[in-house]
């Protein structure tokens, strides 16, 4: 093979790599849509491995100043397990006004853990009773804990 074919080989691979490598990095993502916000969070997290979960609240979502929270509810052996445990400090949302909001998670390492559930709520105070919106989305555990001496 002559020295220009191979010049030309070696840049179609490497066209092929630089075009392709995205795909490899790129996160899988499953995104849900509220009238009030859209979130997204990946489609797996393996456990210990911090998951980012991003939320758009809409410029219409709001008629008073908020405060946006973020928590998970554990899905154990097939049974839901609400937790406060895994709850994340409030971020300030003010009325009439987008906003793009992020809270990190660390999916827990606990056994049967099947997937957790990202539960969103907005509310002046907190409170889970004084919510005035909410909504959830699944997020699946990629392999399960193994345990010490296996």
């Amino acid at each position: 093979m002559s020295t220009h074919y191979q010049s030309a080989l070696r840049g179609l691979v490497l066209l092929s790599v630089l075009m392709i490598a995205p795909l490899w990095s790129a996160e899988e993502l499953v995104e849900k849509d509220w009238p009030w916000a859209t979130v997204s969070v990946p489609v797996s997290a393996a456990p210990g491995e911090e998951f980012t979960v991003k939320i758009a609240v809409k410029e219409t979502a709001l008629t008073a100043d908020n405060k946006l929270w973020a928590g998970l509810h554990l899905f154990i052996d097939g049974k839901r397990k609400p937790t406060g445990s895994y709850n994340k400090p409030a971020q300030e949302l003010k009325a009439g006004v987008a906003s793009d909001n992020t809270f990190t998670f660390k999916m827990p390492n606990k056994p049967g853990l099947q997937a957790v559930s990202v539960v969103v709520w907005v509310s002046p105070t907190g409170g889970w009773k004084d919510k005035v919106l909410n909504g959830g989305i699944g997020v699946k555990t990629a392999a399960q804990p193994v345990a010490e001496g296996e």
